[in-house]
C-alpha cells in the first residue's frame, strides 16, 4: 500500500459538496512516503506547516511523516473556529 502525505492541508484546499462532503482538493504538494529516504523538503503554506517540516529542511538528518498534515488539520480547525490563521496576529514580527 502506498502512503501519500499531502503536505498542504488547509481551508482554501478543502471543498464542500451539494451534499456537504468535503473534498480534499490541489494535490501539487502531496508525496508518497518512501522508507527508504527521508522527506527534507520544505512544502506548504507558512501558517499552516508542522514545525517538523522545518526542521527537516534545517538539519537535513531528521524527515517528517504522516504526523504534518494532522498538524495541518488542526491549524484548519482552528482557523474555522477563530476566521484567522494560527499564529497570524505575529506576522510581522521577527522571533
Amino acid at each position: 500500500m502506498k502512503i501519500y502525505t499531502y503536505r498542504d492541508i488547509k481551508g482554501a484546499n478543502l471543498l464542500v459538496d451539494v451534499q456537504g462532503v468535503v473534498k480534499l482538493a490541489d494535490f501539487g504538494m502531496a508525496k508518497h512516503l518512501s522508507t527508504a529516504a527521508p522527506n527534507l523538503s520544505l512544502k506548504g503554506t507558512p501558517y499552516w506547516m508542522a514545525p517538523e517540516m522545518v526542521q527537516a529542511t534545517l538539519m537535513k538528518d531528521v524527515g517528517y511523516d504522516l504526523a504534518v498534515d494532522i498538524w495541518s488539520l488542526g491549524c484548519t480547525i482552528i482557523e474555522m473556529f477563530d476566521g484567522k490563521p494560527p499564529w497570524s496576529d505575529l506576522e510581522g514580527v521577527i522571533t
